[in-house]
């Protein structure tokens, strides 16, 4: 048994922006919030472990761990409920300091109040300065305005390094919340770097980029899906959703022989991925018999330009796509390590 005094979450979110206002990293976050409906503390970090109590929605918690645990793929966080201590699953609790701007939205969004929950995101925002001023609001509503995804952005982030680590990419992760009118904060993503992404017309399929990553949520099932690299000489936002198809440009490798400089070249690619099969269809391709010779070098690849013309089994509809009229008859980049 023990006690001890949690934070309040007002001290601190005042003393992480004091440190980053005196240029200091802040410090780990001590305070979680339980974020699922019932939540068991057990004697130590294994399913088989002794249940203490069931913690419910809301509960906050101090956090004893100076890294989580990992047991057989799962994270376990070492925390103080009150006069208890144990452990619980690392992924059903969110520090308070993110949480805690949103937990209006969480509330509105429990008692299935769409706008209002979308509008008690942007508030929050707006209110915690989340977002980096060149790129705006860091969130994304659906069509239907039931559903938002947020990057909990602050102007710093706390240092985490010693949290995950078997995770070592996941020195500075940021939150990407989900909220759903009728559940609130639904799941989140624990990631390090994120672009909001867009969704599809009836509101079920969200596309983001994860690093330089497509990544694919169906909603309803909250599979998450890797659909490969992004060609990042556009914005992502120019992915598309056209019917049943993600449409994106990447690079696919191939052997060209007759290019003497080279033996493999990433050549550039107009997919197109439907989300109800999962089948990959080519839109455009490009013609390695327009490649350019020139080389335009770059930091860890090298790039050629070369012509997209249509794939032989693109379907009509995709012809109609921007994407397609974009880059139909024009030069993209195919490129080569450098290294």
């Amino acid at each position: 048994m023990r006690t001890g005094v949690i934070v309040g979450v007002a001290l601190t979110l005042a003393a992480a922006f004091a440190a980053h206002a005196a240029g200091q990293t802040a410090a780990p976050p001590d305070e979680y919030v339980v974020w699922v409906d019932g939540l068991e503390l057990r004697t130590e970090a294994s399913m088989e472990g002794a249940v203490i109590t069931t913690l419910a929605r809301g509960t906050r918690l101090l956090n004893i761990s100076e890294a989580v645990t990992g047991i057989e793929g799962q994270y376990w966080r070492h925390v103080g409920a009150g006069e208890h201590d144990g452990w619980v699953i690392d992924r059903n609790v969110i520090p308070a300091y993110f949480y805690e701007p949103f937990k209006r939205a969480d509330e509105l969004g429990k008692a299935r109040d769409a706008e209002g929950m979308v509008g008690a995101v942007a508030e929050a925002v707006e209110r915690f300065e989340l977002s980096y001023p060149p790129e705006g609001p860091l969130y994304s509503v659906s069509p239907d305005g039931r559903k938002v995804f947020i990057d909990v952005s602050y102007p710093f982030r706390p240092d985490w390094r010693r949290a995950y680590p078997s995770k070592p990419m996941l020195n500075y992760p940021v939150p990407v919340l989900y909220f759903v009118s009728g559940t609130g904060l639904t799941d989140y993503l624990l990631l390090t770097e994120y672009s909001a992404g867009k969704w599809s017309d009836d509101s079920r399929y969200y596309v983001y980029l994860a690093w330089m990553w497509i990544e694919l949520i169906d909603t309803e099932n909250r599979d998450v899906e890797s659909l490969g690299e992004i060609y990042y000489f556009i914005k992502f936002q120019e992915v598309e959703f056209v019917g049943d198809y993600l449409i994106w440009m990447t690079w696919e490798s191939t052997i060209e022989p007759e290019l003497r400089m080279l033996d493999v070249i990433d050549m550039p690619v107009l997919l197109a991925y439907d989300v109800v099969t999962g089948e990959r269809k080519r839109v455009l391709q490009a013609n390695p018999a327009t490649l350019k010779s020139e080389v335009i070098p770059g930091r860890n690849y090298d790039y050629y330009e070369v012509i997209m013309v249509p794939a032989e089994d693109c379907p009509e509809r995709l012809k109609k796509a921007e994407l397609y009229k974009k880059f139909n008859g024009e030069y993209a980049r195919g490129r080569s390590s450098n290294a």
